[in-house]
């Protein structure tokens, strides 16, 4: 931490006031990466860190629309700055992209205010896991119309009878997420988006089908 906290104040480039801006310039990508078992120690400096990087794009607003990715967003802890940059930095062409294990993540750490957050954001996507979100996102597919009847002798359509059900039951949306993101964009309908592991796209190779990142040591088919 010591050595960490001295690189940011003595880098040339350095965090501070006049230049910490320099991040949402458009050309640059910044990486804070803590080690998994050190998530829970170290929760006050990520969030130092995150919190002093959002505002800062806040003060001096860029032309260029600036990303947070925070993945594992849980072991943050309570960041009252990622309710008001939901709620209010999209004009500060500010993105912020939370990734949590499952809605209870949510609900765990904002309380009340986890459907506020939820409603907040324009793009949702949902691997189901357990059964508070499988039921929640059931829910948020909304209903369709089943259509039951018969075809008389003559073949004509008789017996004609209508219910709603879910577009896709809880159980229906746990089989759904074994290989798709159940995804929401902004009011649209429903989308299934297949889910495709970064070493499998071709985007991330270059011309001659070489990786365009390094090898993975925790995952086999990376190389």
């Amino acid at each position: 931490m010591r050595n960490c906290l001295k690189y940011i104040h003595t880098n040339s480039r350095g965090y501070t006031d006049d230049n910490i801006s320099y991040f949402a310039d458009g050309n640059t990508v910044v990486f804070i990466v803590i080690p998994f078992d050190k998530l829970k120690s170290h929760a006050n400096y990520l969030r130092l860190v995150v919190t002093t990087l959002i505002r800062s794009a806040v003060r001096r607003p860029s032309d260029h629309k600036t990303t947070f990715i925070c993945d594992e967003a849980f072991n943050l802890g309570y960041i009252s700055e990622f309710e008001t940059a939901l709620s209010g930095y999209a004009g500060f062409n500010i993105t912020m992209w939370l990734v949590y294990q499952d809605l209870t993540q949510i609900k765990d750490t904002y309380g009340d205010k986890w459907e506020t957050m939820i409603a907040n954001c324009t793009v949702k996507q949902f691997v189901a896991r357990d059964v508070f979100t499988q039921e929640y996102v059931s829910k948020l597919m909304g209903d369709t119309t089943h259509v039951i009847y018969r075809q008389g002798l003559l073949g004509n359509i008789i017996n004609i009878q209508s219910n709603q059900r879910h577009l896709a039951t809880p159980n229906e949306v746990v089989r759904i997420s074994k290989d798709k993101m159940i995804t929401f964009i902004d009011e649209t309908p429903v989308t299934l988006l297949p889910k495709i592991p970064y070493y499998d796209m071709p985007e991330l190779k270059d011309k001659d089908g070489r990786n365009l990142y390094g090898p993975n040591p925790y995952v086999k088919d990376s190389k």
